[in-house]
């Protein structure tokens, strides 16, 4: 009998143990897939420096003299935090989501070949104000950054 409690006390502190050096793994590997904060990065075409500051929840401000500047940081902050959704969201719009996800993405592909989606965008882009399209291009201008960083 004592063995055999000892056997089970045994294994209880082998999986709590497990348990334990699991969970530290997986918090290191979230916090280390963390994108730093604490560094300065280059993003192309800026007309003046802009700085983005991170409050406890880490909810970014983005301080800058120009709404252009203010988009490039802003692309930049979304393609560091969102990257894969972004991608998502292009193949969805192109419909390319098969290549990703397989066969069972056919049926949104098809309906997104049908909308035209890409055709349809770029119309509306070129429609425009030259302003507002100043202000995407910033902005992607800003995704692009973090891509190269990479």
């Amino acid at each position: 009998m004592r063995l055999i409690l000892r056997l089970v006390r045994n294994a209880l502190l082998i999986l709590l143990l497990l348990a334990l050096l699991l969970g530290g793994g997986i918090a290191w590997l979230a916090r280390a897939t963390m994108p730093d904060d604490s560094g300065a990065a280059e993003i192309p075409g800026l007309e003046n420096p802009v700085s983005i500051a991170f409050d406890a929840n880490q909810v970014p401000t983005v301080r800058a003299r120009s709404v252009n500047d203010a988009a490039a940081a802003l692309g930049y902050l979304h393609a560091r935090e969102r990257l894969f959704q972004m991608e998502l969201m292009r193949r969805a719009g192109r419909a390319r989501l098969a290549e990703l996800l397989g066969a069972s993405a056919l049926r949104v592909d098809r309906y997104a070949a049908a909308l035209d989606l890409p055709a349809r965008a770029e119309r509306d882009y070129q429609a425009l104000p030259e302003a507002t399209r100043a202000l995407l291009d910033a902005y992607a201008r800003g995704v692009n950054s973090w891509i190269r960083a990479q």
